[in-house]
């Protein structure tokens, strides 16, 4: 499926639904400003699109059809930037519903770069004063406004040195550096009194988890010249709580409200619903309806979704930061976020990839960067519960990148103007963030930390608006004199390693502290989602051109397949055709970037958190994916859910144990562990099995084992009682990787000596058979049968229609999975929205010593 297919499926859908005629009434306190723009470039007065907005420039083009195949091959290395070079023109016409003694406002929550303003041929803002892509604009458009109105926005792209969104490395830079308007537009209304910035914040009582202080925020301003009284009132409806408190305002002031329990005894909350992150209970969600009276009408009100729960943090006795949950200590395990390279992301394209993450048992994302073109990212964050870590982003640390001159310790924003640009913007994003509660900390610096002028500037701000979650200057273990030191790490691996690199590593990536970033380099995508970037006639032999434009961007490295080819060589022996080298790369990729999500896990306690870098992709790559551009799971996809299993056994690469480890904190209880392991020929060298205490958080080995045989499959099973409850499988070898620290780098250490496993390449045949069976809730049960005496190694399935595309989306229980000799395991295929793409739709199965098939899905 092309993404931007979805994604442009998706809009028009909810155009549909919407529908074009966007007239306000004063039932309505705000008029999104979202269908029938125009947009043109100042340079080309005879063209114009049709657009909506949000969009960035580029956005509104592949809309219009234009720049179809642009990343086809190295295309895009010679797309043509010049039409973005001057300004371009958004225009709208809008209806009105005017009355005396409402006041009207004009918000733009996001602008790429400078803009020029005019409402009905008034200029209301300048560019001199308007930029900043994360500054929020608010215009009072009182005494232009009309019933009919003409909006024109005037767009520069981004000058160098401007801190502008950015995808540092990780991709090429957008053909018009995104440029538009990125986020929404809209009409609001109130009257003399306008309210903002409402918020909710709770404490917690974390021994009994049986109450809640809740404090409520918003901010006051009187727009007329003389003094107001009135009422502030407020409903929980959920909690059963409503409130009524005067207020008195002065002639044009501005009043700052904290309502804590000594002023509603309400909001101590007895017995409350808390918001967890998935993987320990229900993300529950309450509603905030707030609105000031006066002169017995409603002046203006907010609504705010809002969680109960309390987020605090610690240092290990390593220096390293961890985080608490409503008391509960939680091992962090998520991925590295990104927006489309223009910007493209739907409300449904989000809910997706959120889908996704849950998949595959982790509980985190990391957004570098404040991304989405609206706030569904986050909403949706808080629906499925999962945590957000949020900050800036490091394309304004590195004057490769800015364009300016660097600090080595503060990056390229040290002079006031910008040190004011970049405190008004995390003002504003913290303002339109604070009141989701998936968002657990702010990161105010990624690869360095602000310079102390601006630390302080922070402080303030975040003191101001009453948030208090935790604040970390630098994703790397920096410290800062205010907020003191961040406890993460950021010292690689960004290049393949070894499945036991993440345990026996103590310099860089290894198991230990909170790694914000790091990943075991290219996590190729399937077949078909090569082919619609690779041209056919370079899709063999890999490692040309077409090929390394679409690793990174980076100058250092990673940007070509040579050393994952030379692993490939080294240890499963040269590939003869791209069938067989993606088949040894997918196995690559999902056993390193699997033990890794697993050697943290075995080590919580003295790990924290794991960052895998990244989660999902800008543009079609083969670098740094858990799924594809195209939304298809990558094989890492699959090592990382069979990783984080809630309950599971997993193998130490470095002392030969297994250990049982549980994330939650569920009631011990006792289950029946399996140990097989066999060679490639089938015979058994291991089986046995034992009863085993399964204990709240924790890491226990139970058992190890020895490793004679050159190549060996172990094979790991937990039960309750005849209940499968999780599977592990590891291909070993008996000579580990040994890596050379010395001549290694921030992104790579080199093996001195690789483990053997080009006897896997004649492993003898097996007889696999696969029988499909509808289940409930357009769910497939597949049951893959090994009825030969060896095993069955790692099978790929892919659901692809009858066009021969990958079904998405299309969620596999488990997918890359190796069948134990004369055994079988039934896998889930679940098929979620798109379900009737299966019409006609086949199940592709690919192993390595099993001859390819098919089965139709019926």
């Amino acid at each position: 499926m092309n993404y931007l297919i979805f994604i442009l499926l998706a809009s028009l859908c909810s155009i549909e639904q919407m529908g074009h005629n966007e007239k306000s009434t004063l039932s309505t306190k705000t008029l999104p400003l979202k269908y029938d723009w125009t947009l043109r470039s100042s340079a080309d007065s005879e063209t114009e699109y049709q657009v909506s907005v949000p969009t960035t420039v580029m956005g509104a083009l592949t809309s219009n059809g234009l720049y179809g195949n642009i990343f086809k091959g190295d295309a895009y290395a010679t797309a043509d930037r010049s039409p973005f070079d001057t300004s371009w023109i958004y225009s709208k016409s809008f209806g009105l519903d005017i009355r005396d003694g409402y006041h009207t406002f004009l918000d733009f929550d996001g602008i790429s770069y400078r803009a020029d303003i005019w409402l009905n041929g008034t200029k209301i803002a300048s560019k001199d004063t308007t930029f900043g892509p994360f500054r929020r604009f608010s215009f009072d458009v009182s005494g232009i406004a009309d019933t009919d109105n003409d909006l024109k926005v005037e767009i520069w792209k981004a000058r160098r040195g401007e801190p502008n969104i950015g995808f540092v490395d990780w991709n090429p830079r957008p053909l018009d550096d995104d440029m538009g308007l990125f986020r929404g537009v809209e009409v609001r209304f109130c009257g003399n009194v306008m309210m903002q910035n409402t918020g909710v914040t709770s404490r917690v009582d974390t021994s009994s988890l049986n109450e809640a202080r809740l404090c409520i925020t918003t901010d006051l301003r009187n727009l007329t010249d003389k003094e107001i009284k009135g009422r502030l009132k407020g409903r929980i409806e959920d909690a059963g709580i409503e409130f009524s408190l005067p207020v008195t305002l002065a002639a044009n002031s501005n009043l700052h409200l904290n309502i804590t329990p000594q002023d509603v005894k309400a909001l101590d909350i007895k017995n409350p619903r808390l918001w967890w992150s998935w993987d320990l209970g229900n993300p529950e969600l309450y509603r905030l309806e707030l609105e000031f009276e006066t002169g017995g009408k409603v002046s203006d009100s907010e609504k705010v979704t809002f969680g109960i729960r309390q987020i605090d943090s610690y240092l290990t006795s390593d220096g390293y930061r961890g985080f608490i949950l409503n008391g509960k200590k939680i091992l962090v395990k998520g991925a590295g976020w990104t927006d489309d390279i223009f910007l493209r992301d739907t409300p449904e394209s989000n809910e997706l990839q959120i889908q996704y993450v849950k998949d595959m048992n982790l509980n985190a994302i990391r957004c570098e960067g404040f991304w989405g073109n609206d706030a569904s990212l986050y909403d949706l964050c808080d629906r499925y519960g999962i945590l957000v870590l949020a900050g800036w982003s490091c394309q304004w640390e590195w004057k490769e990148y800015l364009g300016t001159p660097d600090h080595d310790d503060y990056g390229c924003i040290t002079d006031a103007p910008g040190m004011n640009l970049l405190a008004a913007s995390f003002r504003d994003q913290v303002n339109w963030l604070r009141n989701h509660p998936s968002i657990i900390t702010w990161f105010t610096g990624s690869d360095r930390r602000p310079a102390p002028e601006l630390d302080a500037k922070y402080k303030e701000l975040l003191k101001g608006c009453g948030d208090d979650r935790p604040v970390i200057c630098s994703a790397k273990g920096l410290s800062s004199n205010l907020f003191g030191p961040a406890g993460m790490k950021m010292e690689g691996p960004y290049e393949y390693e070894g499945p036991n690199y993440w345990y026996t590593d103590t310099l860089c990536g290894g198991a230990f502290g909170f790694n914000t970033e790091t990943s075991p380099g290219p996590q190729l995508p399937v077949k078909e989602s090569i082919e619609k970037f690779i041209p056919a006639e370079s899709l063999w032999p890999v490692g040309n051109m077409a090929y390394d434009f679409h690793c990174t961007q980076s100058a250092s490295g990673m940007n070509s397949l040579s050393l994952l080819t030379g692993m490939i060589n080294a240890k499963y022996g040269r590939a003869d055709s791209l069938e067989d080298y993606l088949r040894k790369a997918y196995l690559l990729s999902y056993e390193s970037t699997k033990s890794m999500y697993e050697a943290f896990r075995i080590n919580k306690g003295k790990a924290t958190g794991i960052i895998q870098w990244m989660l999902n992709s800008a543009w079609p790559k083969l670098y740094w994916q858990l799924y594809d551009y195209y939304g298809v799971p990558t094989s890492a996809y699959y090592g990382v859910k069979d990783a984080n299993n809630r309950i599971q056994l997993i193998y130490n690469y470095k002392d030969g144990g297994i250990y049982v480890v549980d994330d939650s904190y569920d009631y011990p209880e006792t289950l029946k562990a399996v140990v097989k392991c066999c060679g490639p020929d089938g015979r058994w060298f291991i089986r046995k099995e034992k009863p085993i205490t399964v204990k709240q958080f924790s890491s226990v080995k139970i058992d190890s084992i020895s490793l004679d045989a050159e190549n060996s499959f172990l094979f790991l099973e937990l039960y309750r009682g005849i209940q499968k409850v999780s599977g592990n499988f590891y291909a070993l070898s008996s000579h580990p990787d040994i890596y050379d620290y010395k001549t290694g780098n921030w992104f790579h250490t080199p093996v001195s000596a690789h483990s053997d496993f080009k006897a896997l390449s004649s492993m003898p045949k097996a007889l696999l058979k696969v029988s499909v069976k509808p289940s409930a809730n357009s769910a497939f049960d597949v049951t893959l049968s090994n009825e030969s005496e060896v095993p069955a190694f790692f099978i790929e399935l892919k659901l692809v229609d009858r066009n021969g595309d990958i079904v998405v989306p299309a969620f596999w229980s488990r997918n890359y999975v190796s069948i134990a000799p004369e055994s079988e395991e039934v896998l889930n295929l679940r098929l979620g929205r798109k379900c009737l793409e299966a019409a006609g739709a086949k199940i592709c199965i690919d192993a390595w010593n099993v001859p390819d098939f098919e089965v139709k899905l019926k």
